[in-house]
Order: C-alpha cells, then sequence, then structure tokens
C-alpha cells in the first residue's frame, strides 16, 4: 500500500508534520525541503481530495515520490471530506491512511473496513502548512517544518 511506512532519515525525534500538495510539484517541493532539514513530514491532500483528484491520481502522485525519494518513506493521507463512499473508494484503491469527518457512527464502520484492509484513518491535524497558500514557499515550509513552536 502506498503512503504506509515513516520516514527513514536518521534524525527523526519529532513529530511528523503536516503539509498539504495540491500535486506532485508541491509534493516534489515537501520532500526535498523535509530531505534538507531532516524534518519529518506528512503529505495531505487538499480537503475532499478524494473527490477532486481521486483516489487512484493520489497514490500515483505518492509513487513517484516514492521512486523519486528513496531515503524518504512518505506518510501521505488522502481527505475524503464527509464522504462515506470516497473513503471506501479510497481503501478499495489501496490508499493506506485516510481522512474521514463524517458521523460518528459512519467513522467507526470505516474505521473498521480499513483496519480489516491493512490502512489506518486518521483526524485533519489543528496545522497543517498549505503550499498553494499566497505566502507559501520552500523558505516558508522550512520554517513551518523546523519551528516547533507553531
Amino acid at each position: 500500500m502506498v503512503g504506509r511506512k515513516s520516514l527513514k532519515t536518521k534524525t527523526r525525534t519529532t513529530k511528523p508534520r503536516a503539509v498539504r500538495v495540491h500535486g506532485i510539484d508541491d509534493a516534489r517541493v515537501a520532500c526535498e525541503v523535509a530531505r534538507a532539514t531532516s524534518a519529518a513530514l506528512v503529505l495531505w491532500s487538499p480537503p475532499y481530495g478524494a473527490a477532486q483528484m481521486g483516489p487512484l491520481w493520489f497514490q500515483q502522485m505518492v509513487s513517484l515520490i516514492e521512486e523519486e525519494f528513496p531515503d524518504l518513506s512518505v506518510e501521505a493521507v488522502l481527505d475524503c471530506g464527509d464522504a462515506p463512499g470516497h473513503a471506501l473508494a479510497a481503501l478499495r484503491q489501496g490508499v493506506a491512511l485516510i481522512a474521514l469527518t463524517a458521523r460518528p457512527a459512519i467513522r467507526g464502520k470505516i474505521e473498521a473496513i480499513a483496519r480489516i484492509g491493512g490502512a489506518r484513518m486518521v483526524r485533519r491535524p489543528a496545522h497543517i502548512f498549505d503550499l498553494d497558500a499566497a505566502d507559501a514557499d520552500a523558505e516558508a515550509l522550512r520554517s513551518w517544518l523546523v519551528d516547533r513552536t507553531r
């Protein structure tokens, strides 16, 4: 399954920081900065990324990143919004980490299905660095990844 491993960098001692990527170019920038700073990161799709781009797009993007950055094991989360159908499609596609904001009863059922298949459901973190933001660039990302006070 794509997106399941942890960062292999030897200096990883901190919790990974979340970085929202909107395509392969963003993912490459995030991985280059993570490599340069030895920072741990988790790539996040845009909100409702499962509906916008689909699980196959996301899985292929993560596969490319894993090929291009063999020294990093990339964790990547596909945001399924509040749509359990998109979450199920992502699980069928083999996406290992999904986020779903559906009602608790539905979340529980999808989470059980995910566990059976070896996948995990995670919650959106309070803070995600969005590479699509107006002030986002590699230097701002570098600061975000290494400054643990934010």
